[in-house]
């Protein structure tokens, strides 16, 4: 809220010079929430795909020591709880479907519960992997081996782009808030120079255009800077 409103008041004093730029306020609330959670959402998928990485990791090691696919998980399960802990999603997932395979429910339809409950794209296709693998049958755990394998490989690469991205990502923050604060300097050291912005419906027209051209931009930018894989 605080920040909602500090953004307002910044935007009415910069364009409109005018106490009535506040009425602008619902608009700030709605646009900084969508980025506020926009940022929120991608920093969970981001965590989720790092803890789903740490779970296939564990996996493949265990399966390459000569457990199955359905006993794997077991030591899956109390490794996994060292690494991040028993109160995490994918501990908690695990456990859950551990629990049901031990009361004979399909490998498949159990791994298929979990994706749901983690809601993670790589989770759901692993699912489905399984699930077909189980169908067409043949060496079933070398077949999951290699999903689970390149699954972890397109992971691994995401999170090797989103550490290329982060001195850039910077840069874009930067340059966000600098045309704001040339136009702050501006104001406050030559106002004259665009104080013919103001108080008319011209100058007003003209400062409304430029407020939605930077908020453009800046939807723009960070729209280019989230790269999915």
């Amino acid at each position: 809220m605080f920040r909602d409103i500090f953004f307002t008041v910044v935007i009415a004093w910069l364009f409109y010079d005018s106490v009535w730029g506040i009425i602008l306020f619902p608009l700030v609330c709605v646009l900084y929430k969508g980025i506020y959670n926009q940022d929120r959402s991608r920093e969970q998928k981001l965590k989720d795909q790092r803890d789903f990485r740490e779970l296939l990791e564990l996996l493949l090691g265990t399966m390459q020591a000569g457990y199955s696919f359905e006993n794997a998980f077991i030591n899956v399960q109390k490794e996994l709880a060292l690494v991040l802990g028993r109160d995490n999603k994918f501990v908690e997932a695990v456990d859950e479907m551990n629990r049901r395979v031990s009361i004979n429910m399909p490998m498949e339809t159990a791994f298929e519960k979990l994706a749901q409950y983690v809601d993670l794209q790589e989770c759901y296709e692993l699912a489905e992997i399984i699930k077909i693998a189980k169908r067409l049958g043949g060496d079933y755990n070398r077949n999951i081996r290699w999903a689970a394998q390149k699954i972890d490989d397109k992971i691994s690469l995401a999170a090797d782009i989103e550490v290329m991205l982060a001195e850039k990502k910077l840069e874009l923050r930067i340059m966000t808030f600098m045309p704001i604060l040339i136009m702050a300097y501006i104001k406050v050291a030559s106002g004259e120079i665009i104080s013919a912005m103001y108080h008319n419906i011209i100058g007003v027209c003209v400062m409304t255009i430029c407020l939605g051209l930077y908020i453009g931009m800046v939807k723009w930018a960070r729209r280019i800077a989230a790269i999915e894989i």
